[in-house]
């Protein structure tokens, strides 16, 4: 059946399965994957167009139905709850507070019963592009037609989920269908089939004294110690961080990080 979306975490992928359900398959061996689990909703009318999951629960967007299901992330991955009345094309969390497409936000610390959340200002939305979290930061890039109105892409800090803040948005002549934030830079996908396309590349600044490390700002000053155990980092150490001169300390233990230390870095101990 026809893949309507599909989200990455670590070794696993995550696909939406058009008019079925949703499916998971360890990609540890990319040549020779394994199917963890698929999951058919056989219920009238469903039309699964949007997938990801966290740590503990994987989320699916069923339009034609207007609901998100949510499912344990492993174990039998059984259904546990829904949200109903909404029809939410992708969706993405932080912590304990889902954010949809829809502009909306819902807190799922109990994810048998989802509870909106209102007086917030998020306003974000996607037809068929991505929605991503990356650290405080949470990426859209809206899909769609060239037809469509500007602008294409947008940045939202989600530091504080009541006052949500548009701090960045990208213009083009083509649709996005995909952003992402690594290392303090913002790469943004334009294009749509049969044109030629292009990814645009933008810098995340720090306000005032601050160095960009793993979607957050540190104070160059102010910073004598990181907490970041286990904390799904991947990727090089990046080398900003020898910029933090007043640290001491610096926890990255269970994280699928490579590369050494700078020697600019602080005393550690």
């Amino acid at each position: 059946a026809g893949t309507m979306d599909t989200y990455k975490k670590d070794n696993f992928l995550y696909r939406a399965i058009q008019s079925i359900g949703f499916g998971v398959y360890d990609m540890t061996d990319p040549l020779n994957p394994v199917t963890v689990h698929e999951h058919e909703y056989d219920a009238p009318g469903d039309y699964p167009y949007g997938v990801y999951a966290d740590e503990n629960y994987i989320y699916l967007c069923d339009v034609d139905v207007e609901k998100i299901y949510i499912h344990q992330n492993g174990g039998d991955f059984s259904e546990l709850g829904q949200i109903n009345n909404i029809n939410s094309d992708r969706v993405a969390t932080k912590e304990n507070l889902l954010y949809t497409s829809e502009g909306s936000i819902y807190d799922i610390s109990d994810p048998a019963n989802p509870l909106g959340i209102f007086g917030h200002s998020y306003t974000g939305g996607t037809s068929n592009g991505e929605m991503k979290i990356v650290g405080e930061h949470l990426l859209i890039s809206e899909g769609g037609h060239a037809s469509w109105s500007n602008p294409r892409a947008h940045v939202f800090d989600i530091s504080d989920y009541q006052n949500v803040e548009l701090i960045a948005s990208f213009d083009n002549d083509q649709p996005s269908y995909g952003i992402d934030l690594v290392g303090g830079r913002i790469y943004v996908a334009f294009g749509s089939q049969g044109t030629t396309g292009s990814v645009e590349v933008y810098d995340l600044q720090c306000d005032g004294d601050g160095v960009y490390l793993w979607g957050e700002c540190y104070s160059i000053e102010n910073t004598t110690e990181l907490v970041l155990e286990n904390s799904g980092l991947t990727g090089p150490i990046p080398p900003e961080i020898g910029n933090l001169t007043n640290l001491t300390k610096l926890y990255i233990d269970y994280n699928q990080l490579t590369g050494s230390i700078p020697s600019e870095i602080g005393n550690l101990t």
